[in-house]
């Protein structure tokens, strides 16, 4: 019998995956103005993995940033969450918005600074013309999770953090409801 992870391999406590969204065949823009189901449909899965090793070789495999068109993202998120503000993992949480994180994130550096009942479910980094921004997501937003910047810094000691802020999921103006009970039903 095949054990999981390999012997050698370090295994990650919930297999995630790397989703890519930017623009279609005809290059027309996927973003804003789109419809939950619209913006979910139009998200490519890159890869997934479950063990340290598979994400490098995810992670060693994608287009480098430098080659990103503007408005284009990066998702990195646990397997059956969605980068969207209406998915019920996502739905009553938030996100915190930075610049720097991605590996402690794999290595679930920030899993002691989370209020009680709150979890990390993905990651977002979005490139934009004047500022790359990177979105940690997170289950719980009235959990007091505010020790999460302090381990950011702790972590990545030279990392510039740009008016970092946090924002729950449910107060954007287009959170759509009917999208997130309805997912919320499926799962």
């Amino acid at each position: 019998m095949t054990s999981f992870p390999p012997p050698g391999f370090e295994n990650i406590s919930r297999a995630s995956a790397i989703l890519f969204d930017n623009f279609d065949a005809d290059e027309v823009f996927i973003g804003p103005g789109l419809s939950a189901e619209e913006y979910e449909a139009s998200l490519q899965k890159l890869c997934t993995f479950g063990t340290v090793q598979d994400f490098w070789k995810c992670y060693n495999n994608l287009p480098p940033i430098e080659k990103l068109r503007f408005k284009s993202s990066f998702h990195l998120m646990k397997s059956g969450i969605s980068p969207l503000w209406e998915d019920p993992k996502n739905a009553n949480g938030g996100f915190w918005a930075m610049r720097e994180v991605i590996l402690a994130l794999i290595g679930e550096q920030f899993e002691g600074s989370l209020g009680e009942g709150d979890e990390i479910c993905g990651l977002t980094v979005s490139i934009r013309q004047h500022d790359d921004i990177i979105r940690i997501w997170n289950t719980n937003a009235s959990a007091n999770s505010s020790g999460l910047l302090g381990r950011l810094k702790e972590i990545i000691p030279k990392a510039e953090l740009r008016s970092p802020f946090y924002k729950a999921n449910r107060e954007h103006t287009d959170f759509n409801k009917d999208f997130h009970d309805a997912k919320r039903d499926t799962n």
